[in-house]
């Protein structure tokens, strides 16, 4: 009968071997474990950065969308203001004929593609105290009585308001006449 040989060599590892292979390891472990934390830290800091950017970015974008539709409409609304003067401005005969509804009809058109914009009218009504942002006092009036200094006489010509969510910029101040 034959005798089995085992292949395998056991290596012998003493007790202080087997110690410093450990600190060793754990040692390595450590500094992964270290290299993870400052990693996983750095992603999330740029992270934050990302998204702040990205934020930033879109109200820059936001902004300039705004600024370019006040710029634009600023040189269209005299348009609007001309056609509302044209229309008031047609006597009765006028009224009737189809220039004076063609007219109407393009003044309506365009203060509802104003609405779609979140453009509106500044509103002037007579007797009310003039706000000095969205009113431009072109010239004033004595009053005949105390109670009407700092009142809206008249209005001369319209004036129109960017509102849209918590944004509020006057494209072009209202022109009225002040009692004093």
């Amino acid at each position: 009968m034959a005798k089995k040989t085992s292949t395998n060599k056991k290596t012998a590892w003493n007790h202080d071997d087997l110690q410093k292979t450990i600190e060793d390891l754990q040692k390595k472990l450590k500094e992964q474990e270290d290299i993870a934390k400052r990693a996983q830290s750095d992603y999330l800091h740029l992270k934050i950065d990302m998204d702040a950017l990205v934020t930033r970015t879109q109200q820059q974008q936001q902004t300039q969308k705004i600024d370019t539709l006040i710029q634009v409409w600023k040189l269209l609304l005299p348009v609007v203001w001309q056609f509302k003067v044209t229309i008031w401005s047609m006597n009765k005969e006028t009224q009737e004929s189809q220039l004076w509804k063609a007219l109407t009809l393009m003044y309506q058109k365009m203060l509802e593609w104003l609405k779609q914009l979140h453009i509106y009218p500044i509103d002037s009504q007579v007797w009310d105290e003039p706000d000095v942002a969205k009113h431009m006092p072109l010239w004033t009036q004595e009053a005949p009585k105390k109670s009407l200094a700092w009142k809206i006489l008249a209005e001369v010509e319209s004036g129109y308001i960017y509102k849209h969510e918590s944004v509020e910029t006057v494209i072009i101040p209202a022109k009225i006449i002040v009692w004093v």
